[in-house]
């Protein structure tokens, strides 16, 4: 069985998008989130927000983006995602 290819790569949380380097994000836009502790480890950054969570490299290069809520807080091209079937629209 095949499945047909999706271009993720106009894919953002909170309007962020993976191809935008840390710096260029104005993270006190975001709430910090208090049941998560952020995490610095040689490699990357974790960064917990109120409904998403932010990895990103010594050189702010975002290895990714990940929602924390069932709400619609991504987006493809400008449409809001909820589910991963909403990807195939």
């Amino acid at each position: 069985m095949s499945v047909k290819s999706t271009d993720l790569s106009e894919l953002t949380i909170n309007h962020i998008p993976l191809s935008k380097n840390i710096a260029e994000i104005d993270l006190t836009a975001y709430r910090k989130n208090p049941d998560f502790n952020d995490k610095h480890t040689k490699d990357a950054d974790h960064r917990y927000f109120e409904n998403f969570l932010i990895v990103y490299s010594s050189s702010g290069e975002i290895m990714k983006l990940q929602t924390l809520s069932e709400s619609e807080f991504s987006s493809i091209d400008g449409h809001k995602l909820q589910k991963l079937d909403d990807v195939k629209k």
